[in-house]
């Protein structure tokens, strides 16, 4: 939709079509986290019951599996079986794909979309950009040394407290993404704010010995 009407959900695509935009039928802007959540909502519980997502995608959606793992799977986790299925549910990574899958929905039940957002696991994330003089790699080794934590993809991801913490590096520039996960927005804030600190704290340090 190029405007949004008053008692409609609308959506629209970004980042080349990659990721999906909505606002619900009150005009409330829903997160792409929250929409992707939803389409896992659906996938689990309506559709084939099985998906697979990138490293990055919030933790919060494994609360929709029901603690059976082999549900959901993860890319540069789970080898070619997560990589065919990801690619055989194009909603989980086309926003047109992504806005069908939804209004289709929505048509079957007749259920308002805040209805919809209302029944997933309440979660908030807060990220941020920390630039580097020195090694990504180094930073990473050392924050995964401290919490004995595996590689998450190309990606590193800590369990802290109620939330999480997934940390990535970016590809044209010297810096790591922080993105805190929790179930509110303050404390995923508190985490984003502590490891993009501890971040640059080693940054600093790794530095200096050199």
């Amino acid at each position: 939709s190029r405007r949004r009407v008053q008692g409609q959900p609308a959506f629209a695509a970004a980042r080349g079509g990659r990721v999906l935009l909505a606002w619900d039928e009150n005009g409330t802007s829903l997160a792409p986290e929250g929409l992707l959540t939803l389409l896992c909502f659906i996938e689990l519980k309506y559709g084939g019951g099985r998906v697979a997502l990138p490293s990055a995608a919030p933790m919060s959606i494994e609360l929709l599996a029901e603690g059976a793992q082999d549900r959901l799977l993860r890319l540069g986790r789970d080898g070619p079986e997560a990589e065919e299925l990801y690619a055989a549910l194009p909603w989980l990574w086309d926003a047109t794909f992504a806005a069908g899958r939804i209004c289709a929905r929505l048509g079957t039940t007749g259920e308002p979309m805040s209805s919809l957002m209302a029944r997933l696991p309440r979660f908030a994330v807060s990220r941020q950009e920390i630039p580097l003089s020195g090694s990504r790699g180094a930073v990473m080794r050392a924050l995964a040394g401290e919490d004995n934590a595996p590689l998450a993809g190309d990606g590193l991801r800590l369990a802290a407290g109620d939330g999480w913490v997934y940390l990535s590096p970016l590809s044209r520039r010297a810096a790591l993404r922080v993105v805190g996960e929790g179930p509110d927005a303050e404390i995923a804030a508190e985490l984003c704010d502590f490891y993009a600190k501890r971040v640059a704290d080693l940054d600093q340090k790794h530095a200096s010995e050199k």
